[in-house]
């Protein structure tokens, strides 16, 4: 015992071990930023924006094409990008991304010929179905005083503005697996041929090896495909600049399609004109529906459009909820429109 509580005493005594050396800081390499290539592609190649050029192709695509109709009501909704004071130099966004949500059957813009009066345009959207497999969504917007500008029992004469544009496939775009894509072409694996079929003058189709009259094939369901999580990783590695867009969308007629996740909306920098949205859907069976969307910016060719005429509205009608909100004094405008932009700039 005497023994023991003598080695206890002892260890008790003994010097406290040295501290391990400082193992040296090493930084984490920072990762390398996507280049600013121009990568993804409008949906669909159309020389002019207006809802007549898109039925038109979409015709020459798939001659048995079908389409249905309605007015615009609250709640749909489409993404739109504004121009920030940032340049992509800088290492900030050029553009950020917002959801414009109708809380009508029409849009208040300002008048081109009066900036100060603003002007009624009336919306309609338009689903189109070229065979099982694949599905366009439109919007056409045109001034209600233009008798001429949409007829809804010929689409193929409408000169109203395609303000939203969504391509449905049952396959991944090349934007969606990270390739890039060529000019003049759609980047669904399903349709390029098609297309390119359309877009030849129809004298030299059969001389390009086009069948008159051949509607597009069935779009082939990409088996597993990848879910929104992968597209949403992809992106990140081709695009520096993304934003959020819709966390939830309408169903086409006879389609129920559930968001994986909300969409995503990636900056496509010059000489691209519009920026690219793409969603991940699924079918209460399990079927897996890629959508791919153009983004109507601010301003074109100098030109306020309508979402410029928007966004001026959502701030108006903030500025204004927030000066009776603090007993007549007037907030001061911010730089960006908000995230949940309050309704009002659309009609009813």
């Amino acid at each position: 015992m005497a023994l023991g509580a003598l080695t206890l005493a002892t260890s008790a005594c003994a010097a406290p071990a040295a501290p391990p050396p400082e193992q040296p800081v090493v930084a984490a390499p920072l990762a390398e930023l996507p280049p600013l290539l121009h990568r993804c592609r409008d949906a669909l190649p159309l020389s002019v924006r207006t809802i007549g050029a898109l039925h038109r192709l979409l015709r020459r695509v798939a001659p048995r094409l079908r389409v249905e109709q309605r007015d615009c009501h609250a709640g749909d909704a489409w993404p739109i990008a504004y121009a920030t004071s940032e340049s992509a130099e800088s290492g900030r966004p050029p553009m950020g991304f917002e959801v414009l949500r109708m809380t009508g059957d029409a849009l208040l813009l300002f008048d081109s010929k009066d900036r100060e009066a603003p002007t009624v345009n009336l919306c309609r959207i338009l689903d189109y179905t070229l065979d099982g497999g694949q599905r366009v969504r439109a919007v056409a917007l045109w001034e209600s005083g233009d008798d001429g500008a949409f007829d809804a029992r010929h689409p193929e004469r409408a000169t109203a503005t395609l303000a939203w544009l969504e391509l449905l496939s049952r396959d991944p775009s090349f934007c969606a697996l990270g390739e890039p894509e060529a000019d003049d072409d759609t980047g669904v694996p399903s349709l390029r041929e098609e297309v390119r079929c359309a877009l030849e003058p129809t004298p030299l189709r059969a001389a390009a090896g086009c069948a008159p009259g051949a509607s597009a094939p069935p779009g082939a369901a990409a088996d597993p495909g990848p879910d929104g999580v992968t597209v949403d990783k992809t992106l990140a590695r081709t695009h520096r600049f993304s934003g959020l867009g819709r966390a939830t969308a309408a169903d086409p007629p006879g389609l129920e399609l559930r968001l994986e996740q909300p969409e995503r909306c990636v900056y496509e920098p010059p000489p691209a004109a519009r920026d690219v949205c793409l969603a991940v859907y699924t079918t209460p069976s399990g079927e897996r529906w890629y959508g791919r969307g153009d983004v109507t910016r601010t301003g074109e060719a100098g030109h306020k459009n309508y979402v410029d005429s928007y966004l001026t509205f959502v701030l108006l009608k903030r500025i204004e909820a927030e000066r009776k909100g603090t007993g007549g004094r007037a907030a001061a405008p911010a730089p960006s429109p908000p995230s949940e932009p309050p309704p009002g700039p659309s009609k009813k």
